[in-house]
C-alpha cells in the first residue's frame, strides 16, 4: 500500500509484453537453440518468483516459479507441449498465457495482470 494524503492505493506488479510470440515444442531452450519466453513488465518484485502458464483448449502447463531477472523482466522456460508427434504431423497451436507470483514464505499465487 502507498499512502497519499491519507488514501490507500495498492500498488502492484503489471505485465505488458511477450517476447517472442512462440514457444518450441519440445520445451526448455534446448541450449540456448530454443528461446526463452521474456515478460516485460513493470514492478516485478525480486524477492518473490514467477512462473508462466500456457493454455490451449482444457490443457494447462506451469513453468517452475524463478526470480525476475529484473523489476522489467520474467523469463520462463517453455513447458514441453508434444515431444511425441512427427514435426510435419504436428499442427501449430495458440495458447493464451499468465504470468503468476509466488511468495516463497507463503506459496500463495498472485495472478499478474496484463495487457500486451
Amino acid at each position: 500500500w502507498i499512502h497519499w494524503g491519507g488514501l490507500g492505493h495498492f500498488y502492484g506488479a503489471h505485465w505488458t509484453g511477450v517476447s517472442p510470440g512462440y514457444a518450441d515444442r519440445l520445451g526448455g531452450v534446448n541450449g540456448g537453440r530454443s528461446p526463452y519466453v521474456e515478460v516485460s513488465a513493470w514492478g516485478l518484485d525480486p524477492l518473490k518468483g514467477y512462473q508462466c502458464e500456457f493454455t490451449v483448449g482444457v490443457r494447462t502447463e506451469t513453468t517452475p516459479a524463478a526470480p525476475a531477472d529484473s523489476p522489467r523482466l520474467a523469463r520462463c522456460v517453455p513447458p514441453v507441449w508434444n515431444a511425441t508427434a512427427d514435426w510435419g504431423a504436428f499442427q501449430e497451436q495458440t495458447a493464451s498465457l499468465r504470468l503468476v507470483e509466488r511468495d516463497p514464505a507463503t506459496q500463495v499465487p498472485r495472478l499478474i495482470q496484463g495487457s500486451g
